[in-house]
């Protein structure tokens, strides 16, 4: 007789396709891992791009997302560039109908910012790159080590978006201007993951009951704490610094992080100039933007509309004119007397928060766009939506190009002296509600109020005009550049103008 084995299971009883968590470069829409030669990807002079020697204290940050900083027809990029890496590599680009109005890189080395900020551009999984039809943010990896291939020219060759990353940050080092990139280690795209797919129940942190857990609101955390995943997030942000040139790290929900992980990180080999202690801002990606969230807390109040407290303080009823902010002639006129006086008001508590930020220790940073009253019509939360909601308004740059200029004066006062970034901070005792303070040589003040301020001279510890022969020289003011504005008094007494942010310095 012959005799009959049992069966036996199969080999693999379960096979799951998976795509290596540590890969480098991957095919469209991140599916597959690829192999690539990263030397052949590296751009022409990619051996001589450092990181531009641009002293800390001399720092200014501007946020922007790939996409918004190009995706407007009016702002002057060649149409295959639009949305894509390559955008900041265009030289020269102007405003559609005014060649004297820059865009772009231009426009960034113009208004002096030191370092642009990119919101995600590694692999993430809310955009089919085969049509690129929906917008997102980003914050939802899929292969962290692998840029995003709807930002480039070719997404199906693994090696394009590599060298097209590259030859970015090539033009933005060229340009003086360091590059920020904000990583998202706390969370992925799905609990269905090439990390879970290869070791399930190890890289994402659950609860004791097994559940998963859920502090980033995307129901996916990673489990930073577990040793294999720690020395991934290491190794994954050194081989970004090392291989694309990055000059620095925004970590996204950095709580969620263990703080093991984060010292690891820091102990690593890092590129020189980490800066991390104070960031100062008033408007990032997340929540309204400066101008929105002025329109919602002050003009809404002054036009008679009830601004809501809590979750729901965003849904005021802001004329659309508002946020449109058309402060010419015409616009004013069009708009009527109660919306014009609640631009004017918005307009000069924007000023005064510029002011208040470039002035201010640490690191100034901006949403890109702040500095031409960037709006997005109340929407606080526009990770997917609209590209023409979230892209930048080329033509709103040139309309708000006094506010621009503001902005751009600040920042070269900024620059001038490392004492803004790092200097002792000196409080001016005043009478009313003014902010007064001390910096070195310069006297900064903030009138938010309706009341013209005065400040004692004697106060600021410098004699009175007829007993020295150092005074308090006016710089110029939010409400005028002229330095007139904010030099009279009788020489015992600074005024300072309702709603207006001023500078002396002392000569």
């Amino acid at each position: 007789m012959t005799a009959v084995l049992p069966s036996l299971p199969p080999l693999f009883p379960k096979c799951d396709g998976v795509a290596d968590p540590w890969a480098h470069a991957a095919g469209v829409n991140g599916r597959r891992s690829m192999v690539v030669d990263l030397p052949r990807t590296d751009p022409e002079g990619w051996d001589a791009d450092r990181m531009p020697e641009v002293p800390i204290a001399q720092t200014v940050v501007w946020e922007t997302h790939v996409g918004d900083f190009s995706n407007d027809p009016a702002g002057g990029f060649p149409e295959s560039h639009r949305g894509k890496y390559l955008a900041f590599t265009d030289l020269g680009t102007t405003l559609d109908g005014h060649p004297d109005f820059p865009t772009g890189l231009s426009y960034l080395k113009k208004l002096g910012i030191t370092a642009v900020q990119l919101m995600p551009i590694y692999d993430f999984g809310s955009v089919d790159e085969t049509i690129c039809s929906r917008y997102n943010w980003g914050y939802d990896p899929v292969n962290y080590n692998v840029p995003e291939g709807s930002y480039s020219t070719n997404p199906y060759d693994g090696s394009v978006r590599i060298r097209e990353v590259k030859q970015m940050v090539q033009a933005l080092h060229n340009a003086g201007i360091k590059v920020i990139m904000d990583v998202v280690y706390n969370h992925m795209f799905s609990p269905d993951n090439w990390f879970e797919r290869i070791v399930p129940e190890y890289f994402l942190r659950r609860k004791p009951n097994g559940a998963l857990s859920n502090g980033s609101g995307c129901g996916c955390d990673m489990a930073t704490e577990r040793a294999m995943f720690r020395r991934f997030v290491v190794e994954s942000v050194a081989y970004w610094a090392r291989e694309y040139h990055l000059d620095g790290f925004r970590f996204d929900l950095m709580g969620l992080i263990d703080v093991d992980t984060m010292n690891a990180w820091r102990a690593s080999k890092q590129p020189e100039g980490v800066a991390g202690q104070v960031i100062q801002y008033v408007s990032a990606h997340d929540d309204l933007t400066l101008w929105d969230k002025l329109c919602a807390s002050l003009a809404a109040k002054s036009l008679g509309s009830a601004v809501s407290e809590g979750d729901n303080e965003n849904s005021v009823d802001v004329p659309k004119a508002l946020y449109d902010a058309d402060l010419s002639e015409a616009g004013l006129a069009s708009a009527g007397s109660a919306i014009a006086g609640a631009m004017a008001t918005v307009m000069d508590a924007n000023r005064m928060a510029a002011g208040i930020v470039l002035t201010s220790a640490g690191i100034p940073f901006m949403l890109s766009g702040e500095e031409f009253a960037r709006t997005k019509y109340g929407n606080s939360d526009s990770y997917d939506s609209a590209r023409e909601l979230n892209w930048l308004d080329w033509t709103r740059a040139w309309r708000m190009r006094g506010l621009v200029e503001y902005y751009t004066k600040l920042i070269a006062l900024r620059k001038s002296s490392a004492e803004w970034f790092d200097g002792d901070r000196v409080i001016v005792s005043v009478e009313g509600d003014e902010l007064v303070f001390r910096v070195g040589d310069y006297l900064v003040a903030v009138n938010p109020g309706r009341h013209i301020g005065a400040i004692d001279v004697a106060s600021t510890a410098v004699a009175p005009v007829s007993e020295s022969s150092r005074v308090w020289c006016g710089m110029g003011s939010s409400t005028n550049a002229s330095a007139a504005c904010i030099s009279a008094g009788d020489g015992d007494y600074l005024i300072v103008p309702p709603h207006t942010f001023a500078i002396w310095r002392l000569r």
